[in-house]
């Protein structure tokens, strides 16, 4: 990457850690370990401002549980349902001293971001000192992210994911800000100064096929748009508003993805970003502009583009006997992260974490109605639910037998498929550890050596959260 400063203050794109999740080790900084990543023939992203309300208004558990928990959840679900390559949050929360659970710790507690992205953030360290702000999730191997911090009152940045193309092959960036608030005429300047810094990075990077979207907090439609139209930028928001409200802002579009490619097209429907999180969430929060009964105030936009003339592709490759049939695209991600952990050297030199909050996946108790029937194994099962199988659930738990290991299965677009299957922990009783009623006491009192412990796992029951989680060391 580049090194080079723009506008006032002068301040270069610097370099930060890049997470990869290890089934044994937990998070990782896996830079300068990153397989190489030939361009796709398609690529897809999402856009989602996820709203801060609520993350320091109380502490009160009931509060926790009933609004700002469901909320965080519902969000998750969508980010999930998008299947993007490209995750992109704004208003992302960093974890606190409090017991509210941020975005961030719910985000890396996902079995499924887990096992395919990388993150450019655990822990807040991009957020210029904010306890909120920008992230991103890769399911595609990224060379390195890169923050730019911006001219702000507010300590707004810019993440840059540089994908890890072959040297002289394409350069392709995603990239990701929330431009300044408050919204109104007094910050437009700095917006269009923020946005041009974000502009002329990818430009000075010699990026080829780069999108960058967020929240722009858009107000000055015609003086914005003509900072990315003069340089070449499309914008894929098709004047669909991405605002919650009916009210003073009804209509507005702050949201916005930019696309800027002669190699690849926007091909989703219409040729537009599409518009999700508009359904309610079962939770209500008042916001400066109503009543929000969506999970956001925000609506999110997820874009897939496509390649224009066919050019190279994946070198695709069988997928392991123990991985779900896949497409041809994802089973050559599987291959490329295959590669990170082939080699042990790598993992061996890293910093192993021992008992810490970063290693949790959530499990499933024994009893839960949601365990399949014994016998059939995964493929038998998928083919009995196909087949009519009686289930009055979205998901299940099956135990393998010939793997000795037990995974999740999820419905999607009405069927069931291998495809849509991974590993999952069930709780084994013989390894839940007492006098713990939540993670962060369990992790605690094991590093203290409060608990006589020999095992390398346990199982942990949230009172707080009412959800059993694995801890391993």
């Amino acid at each position: 990457g580049i090194n080079a400063e723009y506008g006032e203050p002068r301040t270069p794109a610097m370099s930060y850690p890049m997470y990869k999740h290890h089934p044994r080790y937990g998070w990782l900084d896996v830079r300068d370990r990153i397989p190489e990543h030939t361009p796709a023939p398609r690529y897809s992203a999402l856009s989602y401002n996820l709203w801060f309300e609520g993350y320091h208004r109380t502490q009160e558990d009931r509060y926790h549980q009933e609004s700002w928990l469901p909320r965080q959840r519902a969000l998750l679900a969508i980010a999930r349902e998008a299947d993007a390559d490209f995750l992109c949050f704004q208003e992302a929360t960093a974890p606190s001293e409090s017991s509210r659970d941020s975005f961030l710790e719910l985000l890396s507690r996902e079995e499924w971001i887990q096992r395919e992205y990388f993150l450019s953030d655990l822990t807040g360290k991009t957020f210029n000192g904010q306890w909120y702000g920008v992230l991103i999730a890769s399911r595609v191997p990224v060379r390195e992210f890169r923050v730019i911090r911006l001219p702000s009152r507010l300590g707004r940045t810019a993440v840059v994911a540089h994908v890890n193309t072959p040297p002289g092959s394409e350069e392709i960036a995603i990239a990701t800000s929330h431009l300044e608030s408050p919204v109104g005429a007094e910050s437009d300047a700095d917006r269009i100064k923020q946005l041009a810094m974000v502009l002329e990075y990818m430009q000075a990077s010699g990026v080829t096929t780069g999108m960058v979207m967020g929240d722009f907090n858009v107000t000055d439609e015609a003086a914005m748009s003509r900072i990315w139209e003069d340089r070449g930028w499309t914008d894929l928001n098709d004047g669909a508003t991405t605002w919650f409200s009916e009210n003073e802002y009804a209509g507005w579009r702050p949201d916005r993805v930019l696309l800027r490619s002669d190699a690849y097209a926007c091909t989703s429907p219409a040729g537009v970003a599409e518009r999700l999180g508009m359904a309610e969430s079962g939770v209500s929060v008042s916001g400066f502009d109503g009543m929000v009964h969506t999970p956001s105030d925000h609506y999110g936009l997820r874009v897939t583009i496509t390649r224009r003339h066919g050019g190279h592709t994946h070198n695709s490759s069988e997928p392991a006997a123990s991985t779900p049939a896949v497409d041809p695209l994802d089973a050559a991600l599987f291959s490329d992260l295959d590669r990170l952990t082939v080699d042990p050297r790598p993992v061996q030199s890293a910093t192993r974490l021992g008992w810490c909050v970063q290693n949790v996946l959530p499990a499933v108790s024994p009893d839960s109605p949601m365990i399949f029937p014994p016998g059939l194994g995964v493929a038998g099962a998928v083919e009995a639910l196909n087949s009519g199988h009686d289930w009055a659930y979205s998901e299940c738990y099956v135990h393998s037998d010939s793997k000795n290991k037990w995974f999740r299965l999820w419905r999607q677009h009405g069927r069931w498929s291998l495809k849509f299957t991974c590993e999952a922990c069930v709780v084994e009783p013989a390894l839940v550890l007492p006098r713990a009623n939540s993670v962060g006491a369990a992790v605690e009192g094991l590093t203290n050596g409060d608990h006589d412990w020999e095992f390398e796992v346990c199982y942990v029951h949230s009172d707080n959260q009412k959800q059993w989680f694995k801890l391993w060391r």
